[in-house]
């Protein structure tokens, strides 16, 4: 009787693991993944998988590209250590190929050479994102970005 029960249970795991891995997932899930994946490539400083979340025609108020967020980003992973990423309050839009996400992050590092941990948005004054994807290639791309309240001087 005991292995019977624990057969059907492992069945009964078995078979769960393989219908959760074909229910289908949302597109508001698909961008929650790529931001969640965002932060732990930002945590770990891969600036080419960071990038690869970007896509080629990214553009942001501040009047950056695709190019020069790639050396921003370089600058930022060369500068500071212990990259330490939390996004709160996200909700998710999804029309068609775009969707827009909204939150507000925290992102605290420690300067190379010290053991400070700075607030790096701080100096930006918001910690609010206004966040735009795109599908491209199968998969969301951020497409642009948006600091509400945030004026560039």
């Amino acid at each position: 009787m005991k292995k019977k029960v624990i057969i059907v249970f492992i069945l009964a795991v078995v078979v769960s693991y393989f219908v959760a891995k074909k229910w289908p997932v949302s597109e508001g899930a698909r961008v929650r993944k790529v931001i969640a994946s965002f932060e732990r490539v930002a945590e770990a400083e891969n600036l080419r998988k960071c990038m690869s979340h970007i896509s080629k025609d990214y553009s942001d108020e501040m009047g950056f590209d695709y190019r020069s967020a790639m050396f921003l980003g370089r600058d930022i992973f060369n500068a500071y250590d212990n990259i330490f990423i939390h996004v709160k309050g996200l909700k998710i839009e999804v029309k068609d190929k775009e969707a827009k996400a909204t939150f507000v992050a925290t992102v605290f590092a420690t300067r190379n050479g010290t053991q400070q941990r700075e607030n790096l948005l701080r100096e930006r004054g918001s910690d609010r994102f206004i966040v735009t994807f795109r599908k491209e290639d199968g998969g969301w791309k951020v497409l642009s970005s948006e600091v509400p309240g945030y004026t560039f001087e």
